[in-house]
């Protein structure tokens, strides 16, 4: 004959089996919106850089000479 003693730590722990999926969720939603702040900082930096760009090439062939023209 054995006794149970169920102890408030195996009680947590039985609460946490029953909660598992809910803390996978969790820890996958914690994992993406940190990894989602990181490519949004290299997103925002790319979309500048290539603004910039676009930029640049504008100003370049609007006042581009003509070689023809020159005497």
């Amino acid at each position: 004959m054995t006794l149970a003693i169920e102890t408030p730590r195996a009680a947590q722990a039985e609460g946490f089996r029953q909660n598992l999926p809910f803390w996978w969720i969790r820890a996958w939603l914690y994992r993406g919106w940190w990894h989602t702040k990181a490519y949004a900082t290299i997103f925002g930096i790319s979309v500048l850089g290539g603004l910039s760009l676009m930029v640049l090439y504008g100003h370049y062939w609007l006042n581009r000479k003509d070689i023809s023209s020159l005497p």
